[in-house]
């Protein structure tokens, strides 16, 4: 069967391709960081007589949206670093508003889903985490989609949305805690559209001011 016949109604044609291919190229990431041995190093720490800043774009999208990658840097507020909590991602159709479909891993009685997926969020469920119980970043960086694909058949439907929650501890608390307290917090954002117009950078500018920098030099 061609691969393209399967999206045969619009909604359908949307979530099987977004769940496909982002779910592919999720795969690709994990298979190709367990496969890469991390060789040997030693560390090399250098500083510097005045502080320095090195700035850079929240997201970055690059190609088009017949050969898209994007990529993305979640940024926490200062009172909420390192608190324990859950980093989510999101796909909708403004279409559709209602059905808000969560990439990653959903935890049960046995531990956490495996592989992960694209659920469609179900408030009587504990929703499907990105990146699961940790403590929050100042940033965390998103590589929402690393392998090109091909979404210029949704221009200017789809939207991504990212965001973190954060729970009162790691034991008695679960990801519908967080994911509810980053709602009320108002911290699930739209942060791109399919639209070719935008800017390639999107998003704050975000500048690291440092004195020190530590490289981590192979042998």
């Amino acid at each position: 069967m061609p691969f393209l016949t399967i999206f045969n109604t619009s909604y359908g044609s949307f979530m099987n391709f977004i769940k496909f291919l982002l779910y592919f190229n999720f795969l690709l990431i994990a298979f190709s960081a367990n496969a890469e041995e991390v060789p040997p190093f030693y560390t090399e720490s250098k500083t510097y007589n005045s502080i320095d800043n090195y700035c850079f774009p929240q997201g970055v999208w690059s190609g088009d949206l017949e050969n898209l990658t994007i990529h993305y840097h979640l940024i926490a507020t200062p009172e909420d670093q390192n608190k324990y909590g859950d980093i989510f991602l999101g796909v909708r159709q403004k279409t559709q508003p209602e059905r808000l479909w969560l990439f990653g891993f959903s935890m049960n009685n046995t531990g956490f889903t495996t592989p992960p997926n694209w659920i469609q969020y179900d408030n009587k469920q504990k929703p499907m985490v990105y990146a699961m119980g940790q403590s929050i970043s100042a940033i965390t960086k998103i590589n929402i989609i690393s392998k090109a694909i091909n979404l210029r058949q949704f221009e200017g439907d789809g939207e991504i949305l990212i965001g973190y929650g954060l729970r009162n501890n790691e034991y008695t608390t679960s990801p519908i805690d967080s994911f509810n307290e980053m709602n009320k917090n108002n911290r699930f954002k739209v942060i791109w559209k399919f639209d070719s117009k935008q800017p390639m950078n999107f998003g704050n500018w975000t500048c690291i001011s440092y004195k020190e920098v530590t490289q981590q030099i192979a042998l």
